[in-house]
């Protein structure tokens, strides 16, 4: 089965005054007025994408990588669904240089929220993770100069170029925590993946939307072939 690599990066803010939006996204905007798939998350994306404070807060950090899923509205097809990664990170905007009135205006709470966000159809998202990692810190870094998004446009273009299938397995599920997994669930693993694949329900939970998502889809890699495609309500981190 081939993977799919269409990939859509996106820079998602918290206003103060209108709450989360996408504030640019790559591909341009124009480019997907026919495309019904982006239609569906682009709503729901800057929901998924900023964790909020407290969430955030749990990670002793400003900065956290979390993993989400938009599963696709028609479920009566095997339709493969949305896949994301968001890094967020919080910036005081005094340390920013030359931000008009109106922009302050956005982030009046003292704080600049921000998410780079990698939305996809390909079940790797622990790679795709690795390589938003690497360029968030970079484009967070920018300070005072903040805001190049030239940056998520390379991460792009570098992950629609990847051949994902010339990949091996520890190279495809890199960063995810199996072995806390592991040692977490103990005896109960092998039970919990029965349970799983029977369609029970298992929760996962913590404080940390890192910790929680990770765990997740870590879970998932054990499966038949990985990660692969589930069904799920529209979901973030809890």
């Amino acid at each position: 089965m081939s993977i799919p690599t269409k990939f859509i990066v996106a820079v998602v803010c918290f206003d103060h005054r209108i709450g989360p939006e996408v504030e640019f996204v790559y591909p341009p905007p124009e480019e997907h007025r026919e495309d019904e798939s982006w239609q569906d998350i682009k709503d729901i994306l800057p929901l998924l994408a900023l964790p909020s404070r407290h969430e955030a807060a749990s990670d002793k950090t400003s900065s956290t990588c979390f993993f989400f899923h938009i599963p696709s509205k028609d479920q009566s097809v095997a339709v493969q669904s949305w896949k994301g990664v968001a890094y967020y990170d919080v910036i005081h905007p005094h340390a920013v240089h030359g931000l008009d009135d109106d922009t302050l205006a956005k982030f009046s709470r003292g704080a600049i929220q921000k998410s780079v966000v990698v939305v996809s159809k390909t079940p790797y998202q622990a790679y795709v993770k690795a390589k938003l990692e690497a360029m968030a810190n970079q484009f967070f870094a920018q300070v005072p100069s903040f805001g190049d998004v030239g940056l998520v446009v390379e991460l792009h273009d570098a992950l629609s170029s990847m051949d994902f299938e010339a990949l091996s397995w520890p190279q495809l599920h890199v960063g995810l925590p199996l072995p806390a997994l592991v040692r977490a669930t103990d005896v109960h693993l092998a039970g919990l993946l029965r349970l799983l694949l029977a369609e029970g329900r298992i929760v996962f939970y913590s404080s940390s939307p890192e910790v929680v998502s990770s765990s997740v889809l870590a879970f998932l890699s054990l499966l038949p072939g990985g990660a692969g495609d589930f069904h799920a309500t529209p979901s973030r981190p809890h």
